[in-house]
């Protein structure tokens, strides 16, 4: 029932952000059929507009969610994730590109691509020419190479990056070379904030 949906929205969405609250709204949102979807998002989409950008970055899409984007299934309750978060997931080059594909993921301004997997090239180049990755502003990497950022160099969308992580290069080897050229390219001449995430802390 729409109506009851909504309610269990409604007094959710009454409570302050935080995690415990997304993980509530991704229980309620995944009964809901597919007729209800479009009402509950704009109603939640509504609030949540209304949140701090750094309150929004708590809309992470959980694992269920990304299971079935790494196999292509296309769901308009992706529109509410702002932050996709990657990190240490077993995914291949073919299963990030599958996601990053499904056009419902517009809202995402926090992307971590730092897979247990080294990533092709062919993933950067479907990252840099997509329009609805332009306002990311936080973007952590694990694997890159030259190649790689070579992709993001040319014709990059994604020219609002203000916070770059990156993560232990000797598990990927990343070499110097491949630093210089990423710290060059056009697509992160607007860093603010530069995050070395540790070992220990990885």
């Amino acid at each position: 029932n729409l109506d009851e949906l909504l309610g269990e929205v409604r007094g959710l969405l009454a409570q302050p952000p935080s995690s415990k609250l997304w993980n509530a709204l991704v229980e309620v949102l995944d009964q809901c059929q597919r007729d209800q979807t479009d009402a509950l998002i704009t109603y939640v989409q509504d609030h949540i507009s209304r949140w701090s950008t750094r309150e929004k970055l708590l809309c992470v899409s959980p694992h269920h969610w990304q299971v079935n984007m790494a196999n292509g299934i296309e769901s308009p309750l992706y529109a509410l994730v702002h932050r996709l978060d990657l990190n240490k997931a077993n995914l291949k080059s073919n299963d990030v590109k599958r996601m990053l594909a499904l056009e419902h993921l517009g809202n995402v301004r926090y992307l971590d691509l730092a897979v247990d997997k080294k990533l092709t090239k062919t993933v950067f180049r479907q990252l840099a020419k997509d329009r609805k990755f332009a306002d990311v502003e936080h973007l952590n990497l694990g694997f890159f190479d030259v190649d790689c950022v070579k992709e993001l160099a040319t014709d990059c969308e994604m020219k609002n990056i203000k916070r770059l992580g990156l993560y232990p290069s000797d598990y990927w080897r990343v070499e110097g070379t491949d630093y210089k050229a990423l710290f060059a390219i056009e697509a992160l001449q607007n860093v603010e904030r530069l995050v070395l995430h540790s070992r220990h802390s990885w």
